[in-house]
């Protein structure tokens, strides 16, 4: 029979893995106009075509389609952040992949 130590790395590393598997199909939406904020959603895959599942609210303020960026995770481990720091690692994030995206263009 596992230890209550044993069990709670357990249960630790099953959070690590769903936070993991989310980190990986879930994108943050944003756009050009000064309106549009940010947004999340989900990539999924049906019938063998790829979507990004979104909120309609998260993509209505961009008047152009082409203009709507979807932001993936990176290819780095995912890190918990200290909540009084997020939003100095999520712009980091963002603009590291904005960076890609204009050097793949």
């Amino acid at each position: 029979m596992p230890s209550p130590k044993d069990i709670a790395n357990i249960e630790d590393e099953g959070y690590k893995a769903t936070q993991e598997y989310l980190a990986s199909c879930t994108v943050c939406t944003t756009g050009t106009c000064e309106t549009f904020e940010h947004g999340t959603g989900v990539a999924v895959s049906f019938r063998g075509k790829r979507y990004i599942l979104t909120a309609g609210h998260n993509t209505e303020d961009e008047p152009d389609d082409n203009k709507i960026l979807m932001i993936g995770r990176t290819n780095a481990p995912l890190v918990d952040v200290p909540k009084d720091k997020l939003s100095e690692q999520f712009l980091r994030v963002v603009m590291e992949n904005l960076y890609l995206l204009l050097l793949a263009r």
